[in-house]
């Protein structure tokens, strides 16, 4: 779908959040995002202790949200979630949401929020409580430390930032080194891909399948599904 295909021929400067969210976010609560958001609730319950994580991180976080709200909930009371993030236009949405959030605001998120509401009442305000714990960095995937964090996640990010597999198995590989042995890490794909387009650009992917994952995890991760 592009000649792009590494990640540095990309031209992540002018990515567009606003036809990304208007596809996959704005509307509606999609049936896979509703599954992710209660799977994501029901493993945490399950195989961690809340509030004692004082780094936890989302990298190429771009314009979604709904992973903060739910990651949140493992942050200490002084710990910091750090949104990590490398295309401009994807730094300026995030500010954005994050100042009319907490000026009160929480726009097309608040659906998301009564959707972790319908699964788990108790969770008070998870979005203005990310909101208030965020820090956002300007980098990429491919620097991040190893051994810092003590959660992660990352989201619709490693097979969409390139359509080289072996850029693609690297930075899948850099966030899982990035995370403190038995921290928690939360993924998400998209299967198929074979690039796509926002604001009329056009950018790769890795068309990975769950094979592709599996077998990249299996010896670092214990899978959950």
């Amino acid at each position: 779908m592009t000649d792009a295909t590494g990640n540095v021929q990309a031209s992540w400067e002018f990515f567009n959040p606003d036809g990304y969210i208007g596809h996959n976010y704005r509307d509606e609560v999609l049936p896979e995002d509703k599954f992710i958001i209660e799977h994501m609730i029901s493993r945490i319950a399950e195989l961690c202790d809340p509030r004692t994580a004082r780094r936890i991180l989302n990298v190429g976080h771009g314009a979604n949200f709904y992973p903060d709200m739910v990651m949140q909930q493992l942050l200490w009371d002084d710990g910091v979630l750090e949104l990590m993030e490398i295309g401009w236009l994807n730094l300026a949405e995030m500010c954005r949401v994050i100042a009319a959030g907490l000026a009160g605001d929480k726009g097309i998120w608040k659906k998301f929020e009564d959707a972790m509401r319908a699964t788990s009442p108790d969770c008070g305000e998870p979005l203005m409580r990310a909101w208030r714990h965020s820090k956002i960095v300007q980098e990429s995937v491919y620097k991040l430390p190893a051994d810092t964090y003590d959660h992660g996640a990352m989201f619709f990010c490693a097979e969409s930032i390139t359509g080289d597999r072996k850029e693609y198995e690297r930075s899948v590989d850099a966030f899982l080194n990035s995370v403190k042995p038995g921290g928690f890490v939360a993924m998400a794909f998209m299967r198929g891909s074979e690039g796509y387009a926002t604001a009329g650009r056009l950018y790769p992917a890795v068309p990975i399948e769950c094979p592709d994952v599996e077998g990249q995890f299996s010896p670092k991760v214990r899978c959950l599904e």
